[in-house]
């Protein structure tokens, strides 16, 4: 048999593999945390995700309603800055970038969003008057 022909079949062959493999990846949906709030705390199942879409699913455990604020910073999750008008309230946009949130997590009810993130640090943020300084911040990353 004639080797270029041998070639020709073995490389028909590894490429129809490759294609194959690559469609049997196709898209991949949303990474998926759950995150579980309550009276004082910010608790993600996941401190690390993938690049791209996550989708966030908080659970309100507390007694009273809370949000979830994801901001994208370099800052430690005691350093990021307050409000001017409202010291009760982060800033969210002093040293860091909103990305997306959660609003209005009623005591005992559930929501989720997804949002499309880059790589980098994040706090998850709940940004009701006050919470933050009592510790409703955990820090994420995406990877």
């Amino acid at each position: 048999m004639n080797t270029k022909w041998l070639t020709a079949i073995g490389m028909t062959a590894v490429l129809l593999t490759a294609g194959f493999a690559v469609t049997s990846c196709g898209p991949k949906g949303p990474t998926t945390v759950r995150v579980v709030e309550d009276e004082w705390s910010v608790k993600p199942d996941a401190t690390s995700v993938p690049a791209g879409k996550v989708t966030f699913q908080i659970a309100n455990q507390g007694k009273i309603e809370h949000e979830l604020v994801v901001l994208k910073t370099d800052l430690a999750a005691t350093a990021l800055k307050m409000r001017a008008a409202d010291p009760t309230k982060v800033d969210e946009e002093a040293g860091a970038k909103n990305v997306g949130e959660v609003e209005d997590v009623a005591a005992g009810a559930s929501k989720s969003e997804t949002f499309d993130l880059a790589p980098g640090k994040y706090m998850l943020v709940c940004n009701v008057s006050g919470h933050y300084k009592s510790g409703m911040v955990a820090a994420f990353e995406v990877k």
